[in-house]
């Protein structure tokens, strides 16, 4: 199908979400067939943009209420995506945030701005997707002054309990910062980044986008993580690397 007859097929379509949490009666995406295979005991109506290269016979392998439009070789999956998904939610507001009454968010810092997930377009044009998630801020957490939480594009960016957000940090959508963690001033930590319990992130470090930090880490000063980090200690460069073991004292 190309672009123009998925914009037709959708148009009563109410809501999007992603492939781990399908709306119903709403569109998802499936990058792969692996992708695809999540909706296969999924019991609900749902419409599935798939790329061209995806296996007629994992179609097939889907429930007959799982309607699934195909693009042609064209057609990049995620433009497509994200021009539905935008016109879907033109009128539709995202989920409101979730602060808790014992969170202390400085009057500067700005916790509901969209992330950035965009195409750009032939004609020069950049999109950015529609954020339609929120940000959770749990109990006796705090957010500093002049530090940006962004919001999630389903679901949340969460500050869990107990861990400080230090002055200048950039929190990107659906980063997930877990308990008793602190992140100190001009942090950047990039889009689906996951932090665990007991961090300490030091001034300035930067992180790819989705790598995940276990818990009890210490990043130094102005280090970049690059890859995931699966083993608690010290760790320091750009690229960051394991320099020693774990120390409380340390933080």
């Amino acid at each position: 199908m190309n672009q123009y007859e998925i914009y037709e097929a959708t148009k009563d379509l109410q809501s999007t979400g992603s492939i781990d949490n399908p709306p119903v009666f709403g569109l998802t995406f499936a990058k792969t067939g692996d992708h695809l295979k999540k909706l296969i005991d999924y019991p609900f109506e749902v419409h599935v943009l798939v790329p061209y290269d995806i296996s007629d016979f994992i179609i097939d392998m889907l429930p007959k209420h799982i309607e699934v439009y195909k693009l042609n070789k064209e057609y990049d999956l995620k433009t497509v995506f994200i021009l539905i998904h935008n016109k879907i939610n033109y009128f539709n507001n995202p989920e409101p945030n979730l602060i808790s009454s014992k969170a202390i968010i400085h009057p500067t810092a700005i916790l509901d701005v969209p992330g950035n997930n965009i195409v750009k377009m032939s004609d020069g044009r950049i999109i950015n997707m529609k954020h339609m998630g929120n940000v959770v801020v749990e109990e006796y957490a705090e957010v500093q002054a002049y530090s940006v939480v962004h919001r999630s594009v389903f679901t949340s960016t969460i500050i869990r309990k107990n861990t400080q957000i230090f002055a200048k940090v950039n929190v990107g959508h659906n980063c997930d910062i877990g308990e008793s963690t602190i992140v100190c001033p001009g942090s950047l930590l990039a889009g689906g980044t996951k932090v665990g319990k007991n961090c300490y992130i030091w001034q300035g470090v930067i992180t790819r986008s989705h790598v995940t930090i276990c818990d009890n880490v210490i990043i130094g000063a102005g280090s970049l993580v690059l890859k995931d980090i699966d083993k608690p200690g010290v760790y320091v460069g750009t690229p960051a690397k394991y320099i020693k073991e774990y120390d409380e004292v340390l933080r």
